[in-house]
């Protein structure tokens, strides 16, 4: 005869109670998602109508698996010229893509007797490790006698360091990095998220959460500069964020985990291009420049003077201390960005106005394509 069992009516009564309760909190779920895609999808259809794209591609730049972003086209031969056979690359960021300097160095050293064939291989918001890779995977195409690298302190100190990382559009969210824990070098790779395809092309995440982001860890970043290191989080802040730079100008900050972290992610990157030119008889030149604040009165009055003990000199003092150590040729051009200033009475760095993310103006262009082509010539005439 069958007989009842008290556990059987207990699961029973349980699984009853379950459905119960998980299938309204399921429609909750669901309805919730619904709702916040409808109102997503309105949003995005509101700024869309309502204001100029924010998220208008550069025709400049694309997508690349290795690094992040390169630019278009990946390498850009200076001229239709010849070199007789000799052949430098010249690397850098938004200093150097698509920017006179290389130019004028090729036609400085022709005035000298020194011909070659120069190839740009300068990308928008690169740090140096990036720089390498491309550098890297670029070499065999021309395989270069002479490279000449011209590194922007204000940015690139910070552009290898994730904790946290600098943040220019959607587009360029994973460069990879090399950054050095407990004395060891870990290399993270690019690795694009699933969502960053439709990130790039909405006008919400632009024009809302990506700024709620960037400010919040900005703010965070301000009342704790060691934070993101100590907690080995990984963020993002806006690249012109005076929380993120301010400490690489501050003597009191030289030694928090931040600073430390950036240097040590920029001297490991330093090290792995050097031993890659080094093994393939090549050469290395690095040129310093830094923010317009350095040079341009009215930059430095805006931005750097408001913070106390602030010293201009100080980053691109103690990377030329850095190149000494690693044994790179180095030039810091920032005396020279600042003679050229005083000689001309006009600013160095274009505007409008007092513009922290300013570029140089033909002048200041032409003086580093100067630097570049003495170096050049002096290295054939060895």
């Amino acid at each position: 005869m069958y007989q009842y069992r008290p556990e059987q009516i207990s699961y029973s009564r349980f699984m009853r109670l379950l459905r119960r309760v998980t299938i309204p909190i399921f429609l909750i779920i669901m309805s919730s998602l619904v709702c916040m895609t409808f109102l997503y999808a309105a949003a995005e259809v509101y700024f869309r109508l309502r204001y100029p794209s924010s998220t208008t591609k550069d025709p400049k730049i694309q997508s690349d698996d290795l690094l992040g972003w390169d630019s278009v086209p990946p390498v850009e031969k200076i001229d239709s010229g010849t070199g007789a056979g000799l052949d430098v690359y010249f690397l850098g960021d938004s200093f150097t893509q698509g920017k006179n300097w290389p130019k004028e160095a090729r036609a400085e050293a022709e005035k000298k007797g020194v011909r070659f064939q120069g190839y740009n291989l300068g990308v928008s918001g690169f740090g140096t490790y990036q720089e390498y890779l491309k550098f890297k995977r670029e070499f065999d195409s021309h395989r270069p006698k002479l490279v000449v690298l011209l590194f922007f302190a204000w940015n690139d100190l910070r552009d290898d360091y994730p904790f946290p990382g600098v943040y220019y559009s959607p587009s360029r969210q994973s460069p990879p990095y090399l950054i050095v824990e407990r004395g060891q070098v870990q290399k993270i790779p690019s690795k694009p998220s699933f969502f960053t395809p439709l990130l790039v092309n909405s006008e919400v995440y632009a024009r809302v959460i990506s700024r709620l982001l960037r400010k919040s860890e900005g703010s965070l970043l301000a009342r704790s500069p060691d934070f993101f290191t100590n907690a080995g989080i990984r963020g993002q802040v806006y690249y012109d964020d005076i929380a993120a730079w301010a400490p690489f100008y501050r003597p009191d900050m030289e030694n928090s985990a931040y600073v430390r972290g950036a240097y040590a992610s920029t001297r490991e990157a330093f090290k792995e291009l050097k031993d890659f030119i080094k093994k393939n008889d090549s050469r290395l030149l690095v040129i310093g420049i830094d923010n317009a604040f350095t040079v341009d009165e009215d930059v430095a009055d805006k931005y750097l003077k408001p913070i106390s003990g602030a010293d201009a000199d100080l980053p691109l003092t103690n990377f030329g201390k850095m190149m000494a150590d690693e044994g790179i040729d180095f030039i810091n051009a920032q005396p020279e960005l600042l003679a050229l200033h005083k000689k001309t009475g006009k600013k160095v760095y274009n505007g409008p106005g007092a513009n922290i993310g300013g570029h140089l103006e033909p002048e200041g262009d032409r003086l580093i394509g100067e630097l570049a082509s003495d170096w050049i010539v002096k290295q054939v005439k060895k």
